[in-house]
């Protein structure tokens, strides 16, 4: 992988999200975008984004690069058990 096409930063979960949640992720996303600015290439934005990423205590994170970009998917824990509860109830 080269050079970043596209930036994705994703996080539905604001609802549930502290505020100091928020601007953990509001902080890596700003980030991200920056560095991808300045040249970045994917692959190091993805090791990036997977070291700070993993350390915001109270979202989980999802991370996918390829050739066409990179998107990361922030969700809640709270808004993660909701899913899974409701999901077992039909498997």
């Amino acid at each position: 992988m080269d050079r970043l096409k596209n930036i994705c930063c994703y996080a539905p979960m604001m609802v549930y999200a502290t505020p100091d949640v928020e601007a953990e992720v509001d902080k890596l996303c700003l980030e991200m975008v920056t560095l991808a600015a300045k040249g970045w290439s994917v692959d190091q934005l993805y090791y990036h984004a997977l070291r700070y990423g993993n350390e915001i205590k109270g979202a989980d994170m999802v991370l996918s690069a390829d050739t066409k970009g990179l998107v990361i998917i922030f969700r809640s824990e709270q808004e993660r058990q909701e899913v899974e509860e409701y999901a077992s109830e039909y498997f």
